[in-house]
């Protein structure tokens, strides 16, 4: 235990910042899907869901044919379907898992289970959202949890034989080891035997046969000459906004990975790119892929993306280009014939075509937001009470493209330490409540005081008679599509009426790098960098909010210069 505290201590430098940023991660779901693809963790136990044993009830009476190819004859066999369904490995490895974590406790060998717990404490599916009500991306660690996996459910079945060799009466020891042996090959038989595709084995040729085309360079690849030519084209193009990537899989063929624009746009020539590489993880990483998704084959890594909502989907091209030119997107990469023909369709008043490259076309948005202006109207600050998150609100702003104009912040500071005058400048303040919370009177009131009686509640219902409760704004949680539109319409219409600015302006930035900008304002201001809790204003009494979608919201006070610190 001594040695856990010690190493918690060491390693503070990483994880203290670490939680401390996982409110503007991701934020979304990722697990307790039934497919390996949608819950990567699932290869601890290959197969081993629910899903998978409730449907082995339904084939107990049913049979599966087979199909094999063995010296150029073909063999048909008819197995029970329950017998080829079942999770063979998955059941091996959960039983030498459970046992091996058992022993080493048991033994005092804490570190190899402590790291395995721990990493599946923090790391992957829905454990954080549901405990701590935080989210962490885990794609990228379930090979080493796998790993580990592997050592101990290896130590626990070698546990099991030796436990069996000590059994020695009426030679039961010999019988029980040769039957443990008997279950462990059958399983990793029956594992090889059903998982494999017995009527298509040429798949695999590339794997194992001669046919696998070994890429030792960049230029054996179909696309590489197109690919540079891209590269080179936009860095003649001197963006002054982002350059968005379609990351269509068919990527990893042409050009050998699907972040390849990603990555050399950046390292090669300095322009800032969308998903870019740090999007599976980022607070809007699952809204630029949302709409970069939509009548294209952006590879959205399986996980829940508004895209997978029909209501969203159904929305035009056009909505989708609007939204990415929210995040200053200048120039735009298809990657695949469909996008390309989608896009290509929309030519006029939307984007412009500039150059095509064997496959991939080079487009040109012509509408898209400075990266520092002031918006139209004056902000809405949410307060979370318990009730919906701020990334809720988000999503819920974002599927509609009239609610672009009206920016909605956040800040984990209470309402009553923001500066005097800033609150002043906002157009009030949602508050979000759990939903069928009882809202008391003098809670209401207090709220009233400190909103300057412009507030809207989320989720709560006024607790006095409903003839006192005239006029009052009260929503339900905006999850829903019903009253995700209820509340940004009010929004919008309630805040028409306050707003000071008619038209959206640029603002002159008077230095820009990527730790710090400054510019010239005395109004509320977006600044199009991804939102970060280390962005500090060089002012005491200036705060840097999140604005929907993601960006970085301040209010003007003459010069301003905004650092990132580490």
């Amino acid at each position: 235990m001594p040695a856990l505290l010690v190493g918690l201590l060491l390693s503070a430098f990483w994880w203290v910042p670490f939680y401390a940023h996982l409110w503007v991660s991701s934020g979304g779901a990722i697990g307790l899907k039934d497919t390996a693809a949608g819950d990567p963790l699932l290869l601890l136990f290959p197969d081993l869901t629910w899903k998978r044993l409730t449907d082995l009830v339904q084939y107990r009476a049913a049979l599966r044919p087979f199909k094999f190819e063995f010296l150029g004859h073909q063999l048909w066999l008819q197995i029970n379907q329950s017998l080829s369904e079942f999770p063979f490995l998955g059941a091996l490895l959960l039983v030498g898992s459970l046992t091996g974590l058992t022993v080493m406790l048991k033994s005092g060998r804490w570190f190899l289970p402590f790291t395995f717990l721990i990493s599946l404490l923090l790391l992957p599916r829905d454990l954080l959202p549901q405990l701590f009500e935080s989210t962490v991306y885990y794609m990228r660690f379930v090979q080493h949890i796998f790993a580990l996996h592997l050592i101990i459910s290896g130590g626990g079945l070698l546990w099991i034989m030796e436990r069996l060799a000590r059994v020695s009466y009426h030679h039961a020891g010999v019988w029980l080891r040769r039957l443990t042996v008997a279950v462990i090959c059958a399983c990793v038989v029956g594992g090889v035997l059903f998982e494999f595709d017995w009527e298509n084995p040429s798949r695999y040729s590339r794997f194992f046969g001669k046919r696998f085309t070994y890429r030792v360079s960049f230029e054996d690849y179909a696309q590489a000459r197109e690919a540079t030519q891209v590269l080179a084209f936009i860095r003649q193009l001197s963006p002054s906004g982002r350059v968005a990537i379609e990351e269509a899989p068919v990527l990893q063929s042409l050009v050998g990975s699907v972040h390849y624009f990603d990555s050399f746009l950046p390292l090669q020539s300095g322009i800032a790119t969308l998903p870019g590489l740090l999007s599976e993880s980022a607070f809007g990483g699952d809204l630029i892929n949302a709409a970069l998704a939509v009548q294209s084959r952006h590879f959205t890594l399986n996980r829940r993306t508004l895209a997978s909502e029909e209501e969203f989907a159904q929305q035009s091209l056009a909505s989708m280009l609007e939204r990415l030119g929210l995040y200053h997107v200048e120039y735009l990469v298809s990657t695949s014939p469909s996008y390309l023909k989608a896009l290509q369709a929309l030519e006029g008043a939307e984007v412009e075509m500039l150059e095509r490259f064997g496959p991939f076309g080079v487009f040109r948005l012509r509408n898209f937001r400075p990266f520092v202006y002031s918006p139209k109207h004056q902000p809405w600050l949410f307060v979370e009470k318990g009730g919906a998150k701020f990334k809720d609100m988000v999503e819920c702003w974002y599927r509609h493209p009239t609610m672009f104009d009206y920016p909605i912040i956040y800040s984990p500071l209470p309402l009553e330490d923001l500066p005097r005058a800033e609150r002043a400048q906002l157009a009030g303040v949602v508050v979000s409540y759990p939903s069928g919370y009882r809202l008391r009177l003098d809670e209401y009131k207090a709220w009233q005081g400190k909103a300057s009686g412009r507030v809207v509640f989320v989720g709560a219902v006024p607790d006095w008679p409903a003839s006192l409760a005239e006029g009052q704004v009260f929503f339900p949680d905006p999850g829903g599509a019903a009253a995700c539109r209820h509340l940004t319409g009010y929004l919008k219409r309630r805040e028409s009426s306050v707003s000071a600015e008619s038209t959206a302006s640029s603002v002159k930035v008077r230095f820009r790098s990527d730790k710090q900008v400054s510019f010239d304002s005395k109004s509320g201001v977006i600044v199009n960098y991804s939102f970060s809790p280390r962005w500090r204003s060089s002012r005491s009494q200036q705060t840097v909010f999140i604005t929907a979608p993601s960006q970085i919201f301040v209010f003007g006070q003459g010069q301003n210069m905004l650092e990132y610190r580490r």
